[in-house]
């Protein structure tokens, strides 16, 4: 089985291309489109030589513009080419062009509340039930081996058919799994287990693996093929399994991860689709946080600019799953307690797990403590990120080791006033474990 769905960006000798588009650069871009959108208003253009710099001239104009790709394509193959895309992309390209020209500086228009509030905007469109918004950016995290991509591949699936996920409706329609590991031996193996005899809905689903190297999404020809690819498809959930196999940036720099999020903004937009992340979680350590989205590899922009986050957490003691979830648009649902059928590579919820309060290292505690001074319960609480009543266990704890005091509050029925006992200072802490609150 051939890689069909996009190939990565060819080695291009364009040489030729871009010295007759530098002729072409003070051209109006513009007139350049005019020009171009009528040279194949009824198909391929007549004379290929003519029309190529032009359009190589017109695309340095929209800087990651789909058309550097379309006209690197028809340099190479231009029986591949499809002319209603390239169209399309003109007129996009001259709407931009034509947006621009009327002002440098657009004047910033801000709408009023009341406006926004009587205005009928359509309802919002998911493609997984309030969990992933149509357009929206998604992250699935998870240690090593702990079954994301099976989870991954069983979405793609439920969107392709229409068919509920695990605890949530799907809005069908056609996915593409951007696959950077293991190759079609794999992913044949693991989709004939899942659709075993019922075929319904694998013409919707779209596959691409690497021949020679993986596409990036931060680089600009890349992005532009998968926009084609998308676009051609009318692809509504894209998935890229694993993120870190489909770029080149740094995922511990801000910086870098900020660019790369941008470009993802950039596909979503330009094709009009969701993306879901697949991402590996950060070792494990002394300050890891099981099931928490924060737990995602590299830098925290990721976690902040996601609509949704998933973290799948594999129990090898018991045999089952957790997915914990993080979500922008409604209320989180708690971890869900899944199983999985190593026959058909479902899985299915078993139940639902009540979240666990976090528990607190003595050392921490006491910390907080101390730099608050004094205060009551409920603040110590909120400090700290647990309940008042968590809080009230941890300060009788520490009371009853000679390590904090209260007295009452001022005023009638005013709470009481906790602080670190006196004579307990920053070195003060030993070093026994966690308390076993």
């Amino acid at each position: 089985m051939a890689a069909a769905t996009v190939a990565p960006p060819l080695e291009l000798r364009i040489e030729d291309v871009k010295r007759s588009a530098s002729r072409l650069r003070d051209r109006e871009p513009l007139l350049l489109a005019d020009v171009l959108e009528a040279a194949i208003a009824g198909g391929p253009p007549g004379d290929l030589a003519d029309w190529l710099p032009a359009a190589w001239a017109l695309a340095q104009h929209v800087p990651g513009s789909p058309l550097v790709h379309l006209v690197a394509l028809a340099l190479n193959r231009p029986e591949a080419v499809d002319w209603q895309v390239m169209r399309r992309e003109l007129a996009e390209v001259r709407e931009l062009l034509a947006g621009g020209a009327d002002e440098a500086a657009p004047e910033l228009a801000p709408t009023t509340a009341e406006a926004l509030l009587t205005e009928d905007l359509p309802p919002r469109e998911d493609v997984l039930g309030s969990v992933l918004p149509s357009g929206g950016l998604g992250l699935l995290a998870g240690a090593p081996k702990s079954g994301k991509t099976i989870l991954a591949l069983g979405l793609a699936l439920a969107v392709c058919r229409g068919e509920r996920f695990l605890d949530f409706a799907t809005r069908q329609g056609p996915v593409l799994v951007l696959s950077g590991e293991g190759g079609p031996q794999l992913l044949k193996e693991r989709l004939g287990k899942m659709a075993g005899n019922d075929r319904r809905g694998l013409d919707r689903l779209h596959l691409w693996w690497p021949e020679k190297r993986n596409l990036r999404l931060d680089k600009d020809e890349d992005r532009a093929a998968l926009v084609q690819a998308c676009k051609k498809r009318e692809i509504g959930l894209l998935i890229v399994d694993p993120l870190v196999r489909h770029h080149s940036q740094d995922e511990n720099s801000t910086r870098d991860m900020a660019a790369l999020m941008a470009c993802l903004a950039e596909v979503r937009q330009r094709a009009e689709t969701a993306i879901l992340l697949v991402h590996h979680t950060r070792k494990g350590g002394r300050d890891s946080k099981t099931g928490s989205a924060q737990e995602a590899r590299g830098s925290s922009v990721l976690h902040g600019e996601v609509d949704a986050a998933l973290v799948l957490e594999r129990r090898r003691a018991t045999g089952d799953f957790l997915l914990h979830s993080e979500l922008r648009w409604a209320a989180e649902p708690g971890p869900l307690l899944l199983a999985l059928d190593e026959q058909t590579l479902r899985f299915t919820v078993t139940g639902r797990v009540k979240p666990r309060a976090r528990r607190v290292p003595e050392e921490e505690a006491l910390r907080c403590l101390r730099q608050a001074g004094e205060v009551t319960s409920k603040a110590f609480g909120e400090l700290l990120g647990v309940g008042q009543r968590t809080a009230q266990g941890y300060l009788a704890q520490l009371r009853t080791q000679g390590l904090a005091e209260c007295r009452p509050g001022a005023g009638r029925g005013a709470p009481q006033l906790w602080s670190a006992a006196a004579g307990v200072g920053v070195g003060d802490e030993d070093d026994s474990d966690d308390l076993p609150f």
